[in-house]
């Protein structure tokens, strides 16, 4: 198993760690897909970057970390579907007009995406896709209606899916096995609790969660052979 260090303070690895340069890509050269586990076929598979170059301004990964494998083109398609639409949203600017950094390429490529993708939550494009929200308050005799237009919204539904596949990607790849060339994959599900906007993940109900969840923590445990978890193999 290799896992990365990234200590802001130290650049050294632990005893059980190795460090992973985060200026290129790691790639595997595995056999079965690692998002539903079945061989790959010369010709019916595609490469695949498990965090999406689409989701950052273009160019910005050429020279940063990623993880780079081969799925399906069932999954893959699957997957670059799901990336689509996401990845315009979360690159649209926000009630503001603000997008998430002054950068004229990551501008340049929110308006591009906007045009071009295809809100599957409104079935409009991104950049038709704001949302409006009313707000009714009974008053005697009557009432007082308040109207907010809210930017593109993600289909929680769809956020869940791409999480659950990036991070069976991972998954796969901190349990590659090398010399079979295939990773594994994690028993039971997946049970995702919410969506967040960045400007959301320091909300105290949001980091309430995240202690709950902090504080329960997690049990994984070795079946035979060179297995990592019982049941890991589709």
């Amino acid at each position: 198993m290799t896992f990365s260090d990234r200590s802001a303070a130290s650049t050294t690895p632990g005893p059980n760690l190795t460090y992973i340069d985060d200026t290129r890509a790691i790639r595997l050269q595995n056999r079965t897909c690692p998002y539903c586990g079945i061989p790959l076929v010369a010709g019916e598979s595609d490469e695949d970057h498990v965090v999406a170059r689409r989701f950052v301004p273009k160019g910005s990964l050429e020279t940063s970390w990623n993880l780079v494998l081969r799925s399906c083109r069932s999954c893959n398609s699957a997957k670059s579907d799901l990336e689509d639409d996401i990845s315009a949203i979360t690159m649209h600017p926000n009630a503001y007009g603000h997008i998430a950094r002054d950068d004229q390429v990551l501008l340049a490529d929110s308006k591009r995406k906007a045009r071009g993708s295809i809100s599957r939550r409104t079935k409009k494009r991104v950049l038709e896709s704001e949302e409006t929200i009313t707000l009714r308050v009974p008053l005697p005799g009557g009432e007082m209606k308040f109207e907010m237009v809210a930017p593109p919204q993600i289909d929680d539904s769809r956020a869940f899916e791409l999480a659950r596949l990036q991070l069976r990607g991972f998954f796969y790849w901190i349990t590659f096995d090398s010399t079979e060339s295939r990773g594994y994959f994690w028993p039971g599900g997946f049970h995702p609790m919410a969506t967040a906007a960045r400007a959301d993940w320091g909300e105290r109900t949001l980091s309430g969660i995240r202690g709950t969840r902090s504080s329960v923590g997690a049990a994984y445990h070795r079946c035979g052979g060179q297995g990592l978890l019982p049941d890991c193999r589709p």
